[in-house]
């Protein structure tokens, strides 16, 4: 029989993936040797990676690798977009964490790892659709390299955090569906500035890699999640919306374009 197992860096290789994004509390290490080690804990942190489906032969492979890396298997409380599933990872015991590992702040090694690889492909969903925005922020020249439109699939267009306005803010949340957006090639500057908009270093929005389709092609991409999602949509105010369609029209389909009217309580011709 097949099981759930959560798994992070370099094990992400093989089996049936059940969920893209999920999340465990705990601590996440840079052995310094190449791949990470996650630790368990209930501090409030977290530990980024997927729920993989494993059959026994598979699941004896990355535990045998696991023994040779240090890692015990345990059962956790593994989090997604549709809730809780219990499932085995393999870790390291705190007790047991050398004073060579240094501690991954945000949790998740494939944005370790990547964010630094530049330039980026960036996967804009509402707000940054539109180029007035930056305009007044000073920082169009930095989002000019437009790279296409791009298809997130197994996602939908939520609105799912609480600003301090009282007022919703959009995520792309995995319960399936489609999301169209506007691909950049990003620079050092432009990332920097997203991760003061997106507030990454105060825990609102976390930078995440996903897969988009654009022009019928597959391409890894970087885009920012809610990182404590509210269970109902909470609506938008009028210029966040405005933002969103005026980046969108024109650009992404006709008929994604008339969805977000409707989701956005929004009605009219493009």
């Amino acid at each position: 029989m097949a099981e759930t197992v959560f798994v992070y860096g370099d094990f992400e290789q093989a089996g049936v993936r059940v969920a893209e994004q999920s999340w465990i509390e705990g601590t996440l290490w840079d052995t310094g040797k190449g791949y990470p080690a996650a630790s368990l804990g209930t501090g409030g942190q977290r530990v980024y990676g997927s729920l993989y489906e494993l059959e026994p032969a598979e699941l004896a492979q990355w535990e045998a690798l696991a023994g040779q890396r240090g890692l015990s298997r345990q059962t956790v409380q593994a989090e997604t977009d549709r809730g809780a599933v219990a499932a085995l990872a393999f870790v390291q015991l705190a007790e047991e964490i050398p004073d060579s590992f240094a501690k991954i702040e945000l949790g998740d090694w494939h944005v370790h790892r990547k964010m630094n690889s530049l330039p980026l492909l960036y996967f804009a969903y509402a707000s940054c659709l539109d180029t007035e925005r930056f305009q007044l922020a000073g920082v169009d020249g930095h989002f000019a390299d437009i790279a296409g439109l791009g298809v997130l699939h197994g996602y939908a267009l939520r609105f799912t955090y609480l600003a301090g306005d009282g007022a919703g803010r959009a995520d792309v949340v995995e319960e399936g569906g489609a999301v169209e957006g506007k691909v950049y090639r990003i620079g050092q500057e432009a990332r920097d500035y997203l991760w003061v908009r997106e507030g990454v270093l105060t825990a609102e929005y976390r930078p995440a890699f996903i897969t988009v389709e654009m022009n019928g092609e597959l391409h890894e991409a970087l885009t920012f999640l809610v990182v404590h999602k509210a269970p109902a949509d909470i609506p938008p105010p009028a210029h966040y919306v405005t933002e969103i369609l005026r980046g969108a029209d024109g650009f992404v389909t006709p008929e994604y374009f008339a969805f977000l009217q409707k989701v956005t309580g929004q009605t009219g011709g493009r």
